[in-house]
């Protein structure tokens, strides 16, 4: 059985979250007081899921305020790739809602790898992100993988699993739908333990869920 990890050895900015910056977000549901000790439970006490979904929820403002503080460390522009610390897929059981929470906050576009961070030194690729710089109103993509075909439209996100490291992939886009300036492309792209996400939504998240 793996070590259960307090929230905090996830994501470290977790400690310069302030209840101001939570509060921001939801000044009405809790007292300064009753927040802050909700806060120092899901810090200090290690658990893999919360206990209710309100302590749910609470994790995932944390998570999304504390990536915002360091988005530098999380989402590499220059090579597309998001770093997940290691201790988050311990913790979150649901690898593809984790996945989602990042991509919320840090709001990448076009195909990124999806880096698992072991250590300081580095990590390994455990998928693939694919989101179009634009999409229009009821555009689609057909998606060609390992030579089986799927099709996302509009407002949809799909996660296809069980592949292997590295994979085939080839995709067709309606008009109105654009990655990385091409409405057509054909690459290698990595499949793993994440798999091989496609995200036709518009960006516009909130911190809150």
């Amino acid at each position: 059985m793996p070590k259960l990890e307090g929230l905090s050895s996830c994501i470290p900015e977790i400690e310069d979250v302030t209840l101001d910056m939570i509060q921001s977000l939801i000044p009405d549901r809790l007292s300064g007081v009753s927040l802050e000790n909700q806060l120092g439970n899901l810090l200090i006490y290690p658990q893999s899921v919360a206990v209710s979904e309100e302590d749910q929820k609470m994790e995932y403002i944390l998570m999304k305020l504390a990536i915002k503080l360091n988005s530098l460390r999380y989402y590499q522009k220059n090579v597309q790739k998001i770093f997940i610390p290691g201790n988050c897929f311990t913790r979150f059981p649901n690898i593809g809602e984790l996945v989602m929470l990042f991509v919320e906050v840090l709001d990448p576009k076009g195909v990124v790898t999806i880096v698992e961070m072991e250590n300081s030194l580095g990590g390994r690729n455990v998928g693939t992100l694919i989101r179009p710089e634009k999409v229009a109103k009821n555009g689609s993509v057909k998606i060609d993988i390992a030579n089986k075909e799927y099709e996302v439209k509009e407002g949809e996100v799909k996660r296809f699993l069980s592949f292997p490291t590295m994979v085939d992939i080839r995709f067709d886009c309606t008009r109105g739908v654009l990655i990385q300036n091409q409405n057509f492309f054909e690459r290698e792209v990595y499949g793993g333990q994440v798999g091989i996400i496609v995200d036709l939504r518009e960006a516009d998240f909130s911190l809150g869920r």
